[in-house]
C-alpha cells in the first residue's frame, strides 16, 4: 500500500497534530454545573476541589476513541492511499493504427487493415481494463480518433470504423505525435504501439521509449500506374496523353493495357515489365468536348487502388470574336489561322453593345455606346477613342516595346515606322505596350466596376504597309491572349498519387500570377519557391494551378505507394503482450475510508 496524496512523515505528523488537539479539548470541560454552598466565602474553595475531581479522567473514553478513528479515517482518505504497488498505477498507452495506403493490400483474401483491426482488438484485451488508450489512426499525417480512455466500447467502435487513406505512411511524424500525446496526458506513460505492415516512401530506423510493434505482413507483388499526363499545346486540337506504368514487385509481368475516352476505346496493349522496370506509353486523340479517360492494367494485384485511373479532359474552349469592319478580307488571314478562335464578321452598322461573344474588335470607329464585353480598338476615330487623344503624329517610328510581361512578348523590333497614329492620354491602371517618342501609341485598360477590359491601338496595323510587318500578327496574339486567356492557355491534365504535389513553372510562367484552387473553386495553400510550387493533400482532390499562359488540372487521385521498409531496432519488442498485462492495477481506498469515516461523526 501506498499514498499519491501525502508521504507517511506528513501523515504521521498531521494524525498526531489533530488527535493531540481532539484529546485537549475532551479534557477541557466548560459545561456548567449547579452548587449549593452556604455562603459565598466557601464558592471559590468547593469549585476547585470539584475541577481537580473532574480532571483525573475523561468521562466519555468511547466518544473520544470514535473520533479519533473517524479523523484519523478522514486524513487516509485525504492522503489517498491505494492498495497494491506503485508499478501498477494506471498508464496512458497510444495505439498507432496504420491506415495508409500499404493497409488496403490484399493477402490471403483479406485486407492487411482487416488484420490490424483484429490485432487492435487483441492488444486490448490483453491489458488492464483501466489501462487508458488513446487511438491514432496514422498515414502520412497522425490523426487521433480518440483521446485517452478507458471506454473499451468507444476503441473498438472507433477501430472498426476506420479505412484505408491514400497517403503513403510517415513512421517519424506518428511517433512525434505519441510522444507529445503521452508527455501532455496525466498518469505514467506507457507503451506506443504500432499496428502495420510497417512500409513507407522513405526508410526509417528510428523508434520512441516504450515502442511495441504489431507487424501485419503486406504484399511485395504489386504493378501499377504512377502517373497520366493529358496536354494540348496552344492552338492545337489534338490531345496527347502519357501514361506511366512501374512494377515494383520482384516478379516480370505481363499486363494489358486498356484506355478510353467517353464512349471511343482506344487498341488494347500488351505490355511486359521486369521486376522494378518503369516504362510510359503514349496515346494521341482529337476531342472537341468534354470527356472521361480511363486507363487500365489487367490483371489486378494485391493492390488494385493503383491499377486504374481516371480523368476529366476539358473541352476545346474556343473564344469568340466578332470583328466589326468594313474590311473582314483584310482580317481573314490573320484570325482564320488561329484555332484557338470561332470568329464572326460583321459590318459596323450591325454593332450591339450586348454581343454574344468573349471579345470584340473594332476596326476604325467609335460606337456611341461603350461595348459591355471584352474589346480591342484598332485606330478609332479621335473623337469617340476609348482613350484622350493628345496628338496625331505622322511617320514615327516605334520607340520601345513593354517586354516586361506578357503583352510585350516578342516584340523588339525598333524599325517599325508608323505612317500615321494617334498619341494617347494614360492614366494610373493602363498599362503601355507601345510608344514613339512624342507618348504611348498601344495602350491596354483592366476592367474596373464600371467597364470591361479593353485594348486601344493607335494606328492601324492591318492596313498597308504595317500588315506585312512580323510585329503585326504578334501584337495582335498578344492583346488577344490578354482579352481571352482562356482560349489561348496551354492545359495540361495530371494524374498523380495523393500527397505532396511538386510543379515546375516554365520561364514564360511569372510568381505572381499563379493560383491554386480546388475543383469548387476555393483557394487553396501552397509554397512558392522561384519556379517551384508546392502544397499537399491527404485525400483525393483534384486541384487547379492556373497562371497567365497554362493552366494545370491536378487530379490527385492515385495511391502514394510505400516500396521501403521501417527497419525496427532489434530491441523493441514485437507481438502481442502476455496476459500478466491483465494483472489488477493499485486499488483506490479513499472512497471507502470517507464513507467510514464520516459515518463516525454521525
Amino acid at each position: 500500500m501506498f499514498f499519491l496524496n501525502l508521504s507517511v512523515g506528513e501523515f504521521l505528523a498531521i494524525a498526531g497534530a489533530l488527535s493531540g488537539l481532539i484529546t485537549a479539548l475532551y479534557f477541557f470541560d466548560r459545561s456548567k454545573r449547579k452548587k449549593t454552598v452556604s455562603t459565598l466565602r466557601f464558592w471559590t474553595g468547593a469549585l476547585g476541589a470539584e475541577q481537580e475531581k473532574r480532571r483525573k479522567s475523561v468521562r466519555q473514553p468511547w466518544s473520544l476513541l470514535l473520533q479519533l478513528v473517524s479523523v484519523l479515517l478522514l486524513l487516509l482518505a485525504l492522503a489517498r492511499p491505494q492498495w497494491g504497488s506503485r508499478n501498477s498505477e494506471i498508464r496512458n498507452t497510444v495505439l498507432l493504427l496504420d491506415t495508409s495506403s500499404a493497409s488496403s493490400w490484399t493477402v490471403g483474401g483479406s485486407s492487411v487493415l482487416r488484420r490490424e483491426k483484429d490485432l487492435a482488438l487483441q492488444y486490448l484485451a490483453r491489458i488492464n481494463s483501466r489501462e487508458r488508450v488513446m487511438l491514432v489512426r496514422v498515414d502520412a499525417l497522425a490523426s487521433p480518433a480518440t483521446p485517452f480512455t478507458t471506454d473499451r466500447t468507444q476503441l473498438r467502435n472507433e477501430i472498426n470504423a476506420s479505412t484505408a487513406t491514400y497517403s503513403a505512411l510517415n513512421v517519424e511524424r506518428a511517433l512525434m505525435y505519441s510522444r507529445q500525446a503521452a508527455s501532455r496526458a496525466a498518469g505514467s506513460v506507457g507503451e506506443v504501439v504500432y499496428i502495420g505492415p510497417k512500409k513507407t516512401v522513405e526508410g526509417f530506423s528510428g523508434m520512441t521509449p516504450g515502442l511495441r510493434v504489431l507487424n501485419v505482413p503486406a504484399g511485395i507483388e504489386n504493378c501499377g500506374l504512377r502517373g497520366l499526363t493529358v496536354s494540348r499545346a496552344e492552338g492545337e486540337e489534338a490531345w496527347r496523353a502519357a501514361v506511366t506504368l512501374k512494377n515494383d514487385g520482384k516478379q516480370k509481368r505481363v499486363l494489358t493495357l486498356s484506355a478510353r475516352f467517353s464512349a471511343t476505346p482506344f487498341a488494347a496493349r500488351r505490355i511486359t515489365l521486369q521486376p522494378h522496370e518503369e516504362v510510359a506509353a503514349s496515346y494521341q486523340f482529337v476531342a472537341s468536348a468534354a470527356g472521361r479517360l480511363a486507363i487500365r492494367l489487367d490483371p489486378h494485384d494485391d493492390l488494385p487502388a493503383d491499377d486504374e485511373v481516371s480523368v476529366m479532359v476539358p473541352a476545346n474552349e474556343r473564344a469568340k470574336v466578332i470583328v466589326y469592319s468594313s474590311r473582314a478580307e483584310a482580317w481573314r488571314p490573320l484570325l482564320n489561322a488561329d484555332t484557338s478562335l470561332n470568329v464572326k464578321y460583321e459590318l459596323p452598322d450591325q454593332y450591339t453593345a450586348h454581343p454574344e461573344a468573349d471579345a470584340i474588335v473594332l476596326d476604325r470607329f467609335a460606337p456611341r455606346v461603350r461595348p459591355q464585353v471584352q474589346s480591342l480598338w484598332v485606330d478609332a476615330p479621335s473623337a469617340g477613342s476609348p482613350l484622350p487623344v493628345e496628338s496625331e503624329v505622322f511617320d514615327q517610328a516605334i520607340a520601345q516595346w513593354n517586354t516586361d510581361d506578357e503583352l510585350g512578348a516578342g516584340l523588339h523590333a525598333r524599325d517599325v515606322l508608323l505612317p500615321k497614329a494617334k498619341v494617347f492620354q494614360t492614366f494610373d491602371k493602363d498599362y503601355v505596350v507601345a510608344s514613339i517618342r512624342k507618348g504611348p501609341v498601344a495602350v491596354v485598360r483592366p476592367s474596373s466596376d464600371s467597364s470591361e477590359k479593353f485594348a486601344a491601338v493607335g494606328f492601324d496595323f492591318i492596313g498597308e504597309p504595317l500588315r506585312y510587318k512580323v510585329t503585326s500578327p504578334l501584337l495582335f496574339a498578344n492583346l488577344m491572349r490578354w482579352l481571352a486567356p482562356q482560349a489561348f492557355r496551354a492545359v495540361q491534365v495530371i494524374a498523380e498519387p495523393v500527397g505532396l504535389a511538386d510543379v515546375t513553372l516554365d520561364d514564360s510562367e511569372h510568381p505572381d500570377n499563379v493560383r491554386v484552387t480546388d475543383d469548387s473553386g476555393r483557394a487553396m495553400p501552397f509554397l512558392l519557391a522561384g519556379k517551384r510550387l508546392q502544397f499537399f493533400v491527404e485525400s483525393p482532390t483534384v486541384a487547379h494551378v492556373v497562371t497567365g499562359q497554362s493552366e494545370r488540372i491536378l487530379s490527385l487521385v492515385l495511391p502514394e505507394v510505400a516500396t521501403q521498409e521501417w527497419n525496427v531496432p532489434a530491441a523493441v519488442p514485437e507481438g502481442l503482450p502476455g496476459f500478466s498485462r491483465q494483472g489488477a492495477v493499485a486499488m483506490d481506498l479513499w472512497q471507502m475510508l470517507a464513507c467510514l469515516g464520516g459515518l463516525g461523526f454521525v
